[in-house]
């Protein structure tokens, strides 16, 4: 049995879209464990109604702690000895978990992955996130491409480190969760999944999208929070332990140093499209410029990272903030 958990916070108006899908699987034996983290709307409610005459659908509810602490929460309560993970506002297909679970059991994978689409609120526009990998079963010095891979690095892709778009032996998610911090809230699935991917001796790719997630205008991730750039330090703390207990430092020792530079640009670039006044915007980078590690890791960046790299290699050095806000406007008029 395989047991999927969907982390449930205020999300009324996707939840029954998210519910069916799993409902409409062809995969029969598994079990879904939805955890509602203290919903202020409706969200509670209508869980209970949907899964109330199905006997595989468990409704828990808790006092709201963040994204973390309920799939946490839904980890206790399963059952199965492969975790799923589908969050609230998601739908996929209805051949998802048949095929990640044929793949497991098949090759006795401890992580099966998969493809997604980006799509946006109305599902008109649907993006694919194929991850750079050959489609096959992965072990032994073969998982060393995937780790060089998962740790994201300015100017490449990399593989998906999402919960959602996986399966994951039950007994690695746990020996995994001492990396976690119950305090990130961006990049929790980096956090968890990093780890665990670390750690596993093999993986199985499936080269199919077989989960839609759904970028919605709405989402608390649009709101600005000036304490994101601490839970990145708390998290890049914690994943590099990860490569150190693991024996990975030699292995990983370029896309260890790149991880600063990849968070200090993403916090750069989500300060320059907040809502922030430009004050305020230049009170939030002047955080960055003044953090000794960021500024030793920029050293690194070169052009072919990209101009939008490029300038926030100049901000650090020099603290040439309009320079870094007029690139990002640049950048997103491209876009």
């Amino acid at each position: 049995m395989i047991s999927i958990i969907v982390p449930v916070y205020n999300v009324k108006d996707y939840l029954v879209r998210c519910l069916g899908s799993l409902y409409a699987q062809t995969y029969k034996d598994y079990e879904v464990i939805v955890v509602d983290d203290g919903s202020s709307d409706e969200s509670g409610k209508i869980a209970e109604e949907y899964c109330r005459d199905k006997a595989n659908f468990h409704v828990y509810h808790k006092s709201n702690g963040g994204l973390m602490s309920a799939w946490k929460y839904g980890l206790e309560k399963s059952k199965g000895n492969y975790i799923g993970f589908v969050d609230s506002d998601d739908y996929i297909a209805s051949t998802m978990y048949e095929e990640l679970v044929n793949a497991g059991f098949k090759y006795d994978a401890e992580i099966v992955l998969c493809n997604h689409y980006y799509v946006n609120e109305n599902g008109k526009s649907k993006v694919l996130h194929r991850n750079p990998i050959k489609v096959g079963f992965y072990n032994g010095k073969k998982l060393d491409l995937i780790r060089k891979k998962m740790l994201p690095l300015l100017g490449e892709d990399y593989v998906s480190p999402a919960r959602w778009n996986k399966l994951i032996k039950k007994n690695v998610l746990q020996s995994c969760l001492k990396y976690t911090d119950n305090r990130i809230s961006s990049a929790e699935d980096v956090n968890i999944m990093v780890p665990c991917m670390l750690k596993c001796e093999s993986l199985y790719y499936v080269d199919k999208p077989l989960y839609c997630y759904v970028s919605r205008s709405t989402s608390i991730s649009n709101v600005f929070k000036n304490h994101i750039l601490d839970t990145y330090e708390i998290l890049l703390s914690n994943l590099l332990q990860s490569v150190k207990d693991f024996n990975l430092e030699k292995v990983l020792e370029q896309e260890v140093v790149g991880l600063r530079n990849f968070y200090g640009l993403l916090w750069s670039i989500y300060v320059a499209n907040s809502t922030l006044t430009r004050k305020q915007k230049f009170t939030q980078l002047k955080r960055v410029t003044e953090n000794t590690q960021f500024k030793t890791a920029s050293v690194l960046i070169s052009n072919q990272d990209g101009r939008i790299a490029w300038a926030y290699k100049l901000m650090i050095k020099f603290k040439m903030y309009f320079l870094f806000l007029f690139a990002n406007y640049l950048m997103n008029l491209k876009k």
